[in-house]
Formats: structure tokens, C-alpha cells, sequence
């Protein structure tokens, strides 16, 4: 942890559960495998936070909180996929932003919108106004969040596809999911499965908007 002012911090986990205080500097924290708790100062620094592999954070297919993050400031902070996991995400078009359909944010959370991960969207994100009731309570639950994408997307996916999903909970602004979503070979086609899904983490802080997620 660093608590000694504004200056700008490189700060990285161990492979165990790890926790990250950063300070009023600009901080670029990596926690690492593991559960880990990373406390972002509220303040106007341009934090990042860095997920790296798949299995930063949670078990795919396991109820999860995947690393806890707190303070989160939407414009200033940024969540970055980078390092392998980069390389798994951003496969479509090769560039800082992950491709992701617009149009699911549309508001009618009664009808379910498209996306294809497998030709054009590398992330999913669905904000509070379209996620329908994935309460904050469950973003750590697979089976409601899996639940809730099947009302809300109309998926296609091969086995092997993989893609970010970002979900904002429909109860509690500010508060929100990342995780990692993989077809698994020998799942049900075309759906979101629990054995699919992986937790990276829940932030809490501002709501989030979809160019706060970049990658390296």
C-alpha cells in the first residue's frame, strides 16, 4: 500500500490475495491471481487498475467476488486488460478499445439485443438501465448473472469465443462487474453456461461508461 501523498505509484500483487491501497498520485496497480482488495484514493489522478490473465480473480464457473475494487472514478480511473488476457480479448480489431455493439444499451430490458463475439464484439457492456434485476447483492453469483445476459443478449458464440462483459448492477449506482466470458467446447452453443463465465472483479465507485475499459 502508498499513502504518502500525489506522487505516481507502480504498485503489483503477489500471486496470493493482496491488498492495494493507492494514494492521491497516479497509480498503476496490477493485483494478480488471487481475491485481492484494491482501494483506489477518491480523488481526479488517473488511476489504472490492470487485469492481465483470465484468472485474475475468480474460478470460471464459480461464485465469486473476483478482486474487490473500491473507489472507482469513471472518466479519470480506467480498467486496462493488457498482457495475456489482452491478447485473448482483443482479437477482433486490434487497437486500445475493445469492439462492442452500442445498441444493447436500448433501454427495453423486456427484449434481448444481438451481439456476435464471434465477428464483431469483444465486450459486452450492459449499464444499469439494461441489465433488468441483477441486483448488486448478486454480480458475484454466475448462475443470476448468466441468468440475467440470457434476457438481455441474444448471443452468438462458437466454442473457444471469448469476450469482456461488463455489467452495472440494476440496484446500486456505481457499482459493477467485470468478467470474463469464454464458450467452453461442449457447452450450449449460442448461450451464456455458469462453466462460461469467470469473475475478474466488482468496483464500486461511479457508474461506468464503456471508454473507461482499454486495452494495451
Amino acid at each position: 500500500s502508498n499513502d504518502d501523498g500525489a506522487e505516481a505509484w507502480t504498485l503489483t500483487g503477489s500471486s496470493g490475495v493482496d491488498t492495494i491501497t493507492g494514494d492521491g498520485g497516479i497509480d498503476t496497480i496490477t493485483g494478480g491471481p488471487g481475491l485481492d482488495t484494491i482501494a483506489l484514493a477518491t480523488d481526479t489522478a488517473a488511476d489504472v487498475v490492470h487485469f492481465t490473465t483470465a484468472s485474475d480473480g475468480g474460478v470460471a464457473g464459480n461464485d465469486s467476488a473476483g478482486d474487490t475494487i473500491t473507489g472507482f472514478k469513471s472518466t479519470d480511473d480506467k480498467i486496462t486488460i493488457s498482457g495475456a488476457l489482452a491478447t485473448l480479448l482483443d482479437d477482433i480489431t486490434d487497437n486500445t478499445a475493445l469492439a462492442s455493439t452500442s445498441g444493447l444499451n436500448d433501454g427495453a430490458t423486456g427484449s434481448a439485443v444481438a451481439s456476435n463475439v464471434t465477428t464483431t464484439d469483444e465486450m459486452i457492456f450492459l449499464n444499469r438501465a439494461n441489465i433488468g434485476t441483477l441486483a448488486a447483492a448478486n454480480l458475484d453469483d454466475v448462475s443470476a448473472v448468466a441468468t440475467a445476459l440470457e434476457i438481455q443478449v441474444t448471443l452468438t458464440a462458437a466454442a473457444g469465443d471469448d469476450a469482456l462483459l461488463v455489467l452495472e448492477s440494476s440496484d446500486t449506482a456505481g457499482t459493477f462487474g467485470v468478467y470474463y466470458y469464454k464458450e467452453v467446447v461442449g457447452g450450449t452453443a449460442d448461450q451464456f453456461d455458469v462453466a462460461d463465465l469467470t469473475v475478474l472483479g466488482i468496483v464500486t465507485g461511479n457508474d461506468i461508461v464503456a471508454a473507461d475499459i482499454i486495452t494495451t
